[in-house]
């Protein structure tokens, strides 16, 4: 699976998930911005899972944004901008309606009709704060399209650079690291602390990353078995 088609099928997991009261949602509870139209937190959201979330508004394969206006301002100073009648949309790319009220992660076009996985919208009509994350199917000639941002898709499956990864950890999400190489998620060794029973080092005369597991709770044992498994298998070799 290459960035683009992780970054769609994401978003495809987290369709019918509604919000509770006042605009409560777990996207808003993740950027820490929560009660609030969250559209662009759910791309973020998206694009933080696959490992292609820059570290704010004009970094990234995606940019970390709550604000829709920011996408047409990044994707135009990079030159990955279409307007709407001059671009048949790809998946994976970033569709913008109306004044940058709304955004979503476009998942197919068949050249008359373009689908895409919105957060924040409703079933029907163009709603730009409605109560969920829905498929929505529409004319590439509608008139609410405003246009498309283009991700680098290319560069991230190529040598992405450090983005943030979620990562949930006995039942919490935890922020690391990461990169994407050809659709696959690899996390920065320190951050590997976040997620396990260990502590991780250096040594400088040996030129070695340093591992050490650490006591841990019932429910961690299996993991603190695994690591020490890996390692006797590091001294035996």
């Amino acid at each position: 699976m290459d960035a683009r088609e992780s970054m769609v099928s994401i978003a495809a997991t987290q369709i019918g998930y509604r919000e509770g009261e006042n605009n409560n949602n777990q996207y808003g509870v993740w950027y820490g911005a929560n009660h609030q139209p969250w559209c662009a937190m759910f791309i973020s959201w998206c694009a933080a899972r696959a490992g292609l979330l820059g570290a704010d508004n004009h970094s990234g394969i995606i940019p970390r944004t709550a604000w829709v206006p920011d996408y047409y301002a990044y994707f135009s100073s990079l030159g990955r901008y279409q307007p709407r009648d001059a671009y048949q949309p790809q998946a994976g790319d970033i569709i913008l309606f109306g004044s940058y009220a709304h955004a979503g992660i476009v998942e197919s076009c068949d050249g008359q009709r373009v689908v895409t996985i919105e957060g924040n919208t409703s079933a029907n009509g163009n709603s730009s704060n409605g109560d969920g994350v829905y498929r929505r199917r529409r004319n590439l000639t509608d008139s609410w399209i405003r246009g498309y941002g283009l991700p680098d898709y290319a560069a991230a499956t190529a040598a992405a650079g450090p983005g943030e990864l979620i990562v949930e950890a006995d039942g919490e999400p935890v922020a690391v690291s990461a990169v994407n190489l050809d659709g696959e998620n690899y996390v920065r060794l320190r951050d590997f602390a976040k997620l396990a029973p260990v502590t991780i080092g250096y040594d400088a005369e040996r030129r070695m990353p340093l591992v050490n597991t650490l006591p841990c709770a019932a429910g961690q044992e299996a993991i603190r078995n695994w690591l020490q498994e890996q390692l006797n298998a590091l001294d035996a070799g």
